[in-house]
C-alpha cells in the first residue's frame, strides 16, 4: 500500500509539523490467523531529534469468533538516525541522547464496523523517561455508505504513566470514496 497525505498525525499530533506525508507499506497475512508487516512514514526532524523516517514493524494473531475479530500484537515504532534529550515535564527525569522509538503489545477486537484497541508500553513511551506502562485506548467506526462511499470516525485517549499532565483525548470525523481501488478521503481531527 501507498498513500500522499497532507500531513501525518498519531494519535492526533503532527509528526510532519503539519507538511505533506508520503506513507507506504507491505502486509503478509497466513490463513491461519498469524500476519508479519511494516509500515513507513516521513516525519519531522524537528519533532524527532534529526530522524526523517518511521519505520514500523508489527506482527500479531487475529483470530475470529463468529462475527467478532480479535487482534494480539505487537508493534514497534523506529525512527533510525534518532537522537534526542528527553526529559519528563512531571517527575524531572532527563535522558541526554537518548534513541526514539517505541515498544507496544496491543489487543482489540473488531464487529462489523466497529472497533477497538488497547495498545500498551512495555518501554518508556517514545524515549521519554519514566513512562513504561502507558497506554493508549483508541476506537473507531468504519462505516460503508454504498457506491463506494464510507464515514470514517475516531476516539482516542492516551495515557502517559507518570505524567498526569500529559494525558489527553484525540478525535477524528471523515469521509473516504473509493475509485476503482484508488481510496480518496478528506478528515477533521483534534485533540483536548
Amino acid at each position: 500500500n501507498v498513500g500522499l497525505f497532507s500531513g501525518y498525525r498519531l494519535r492526533g499530533l503532527t509528526r510532519t509539523m503539519e507538511r505533506a506525508a508520503v506513507q507506504g507499506g507491505c502486509d503478509y497475512s497466513h490463513p491461519s490467523g498469524f500476519y508479519l508487516g511494516n509500515w513507513n512514514s516521513n516525519v519531522s526532524s524537528a519533532i524527532f531529534g534529526n530522524a526523517n523516517l518511521e519505520m514500523d514493524f508489527y506482527g500479531g494473531y487475529k483470530p475470529t469468533f463468529g462475527a467478532i475479530t480479535a487482534d494480539f500484537g505487537f508493534l514497534y515504532y523506529y525512527y533510525p538516525g534518532s537522537r534526542a534529550t528527553l526529559t519528563n515535564g512531571q517527575s524531572g527525569a532527563v535522558c541526554t541522547l537518548c534513541e526514539i522509538d517505541n515498544k507496544e503489545i496491543y489487543a482489540g477486537a473488531t464487529w462489523k464496523w466497529l472497533g477497538a484497541k488497547l495498545y500498551w508500553a512495555i518501554d518508556d513511551l517514545f524515549g521519554v523517561p519514566g513512562t513504561k506502562n502507558s497506554w493508549y485506548l483508541d476506537g473507531t467506526a468504519n462505516y460503508d455508505l454504498g457506491s463506494g462511499w464510507g464515514i470514517v470516525g475516531h476516539v482516542g485517549r492516551q495515557k502517559v504513566k507518570g505524567w498526569s499532565d500529559a494525558t489527553y483525548t484525540d478525535y477524528k470525523l471523515g469521509v473516504t470514496k473509493d475509485l476503482g481501488g484508488f481510496i480518496f478521503g478528506a478528515a477533521l481531527g483534534a485533540t483536548n
